[in-house]
């Protein structure tokens, strides 16, 4: 039987609240020099894949997800910001 997901993968860090993100480099800390347990990490902080299912997920399927949240965390091409009002 094949179960059907749908998941989002942020587009930029805009997408992704305060809580999560401070979460994910907690957790992304916690497993340094472990890649798979930080991809895993990567997967559930930002597409809500918990590892269970990230096991299920056909090869081709989660390789193009790893490519695309690799791509999304190295972009480091942000807008600074000139100006901001604070009251």
């Amino acid at each position: 039987m094949v179960k059907e997901i749908e998941l989002s993968i942020p587009q930029s860090w805009a997408d992704v609240d305060l809580k999560k993100y401070l979460d994910l480099q907690r957790e992304v800390k916690n497993y340094e020099g472990e890649e798979e347990a930080q991809l895993a990490t990567l997967f559930y902080h930002l597409c809500n894949i918990d590892p269970l299912t990230l096991k299920r997920i056909d090869t081709e399927v989660f390789v193009k997800i790893r490519e695309d949240l690799y791509s999304f965390i190295n972009n480091i091409d942000l807008p600074l910001i000139q100006r901001f009002k604070h009251d």
